[in-house]
């Protein structure tokens, strides 16, 4: 059986609004939020070529950091996550010299947050 799922709507002020699936929820909460695109068909623009069929496709995934000051919308670098605590910059660059962190991983983020919320 897989494990359960939460999704949790939020309002997030951008083109994001919607529903996120809740990966950690502590005092710092981790959410991940998948979003898919339709394509209509585009017919053949002449008889040689051939028309593209519709689709659907998963665009990268996005995710948020809920603190208690906030969101951390798209975190890319360390630098987005030391600014939010400047009080744990200190061991934030130690955890970040141990932990070799890439900001598009769910186990990464999961490792992340749980060391925020740890300290």
């Amino acid at each position: 059986m897989p494990p359960k799922q939460v999704l949790v709507l939020h309002d997030t002020s951008d083109d994001l609004n919607g529903y996120f699936f809740e990966l950690i929820s502590e005092k710092n909460t981790l959410y991940k939020k998948v979003k898919t695109k339709f394509t209509d068909v585009v017919p053949a623009p002449n008889s040689y070529a051939s028309e593209k069929s519709a689709n659907f496709r998963t665009l990268p995934l996005v995710y948020y950091i809920k603190t208690q000051k906030g969101f951390i919308k798209k975190p890319k670098r360390q630098k987005n996550i030391i600014n939010q605590f400047p009080d744990k910059k200190d061991s934030l660059n130690n955890f970040f010299k141990s932990n070799k962190i890439k900001f598009d991983k769910d186990e990464d983020l999961i490792k992340l947050v749980n060391f925020l919320n740890e300290n």
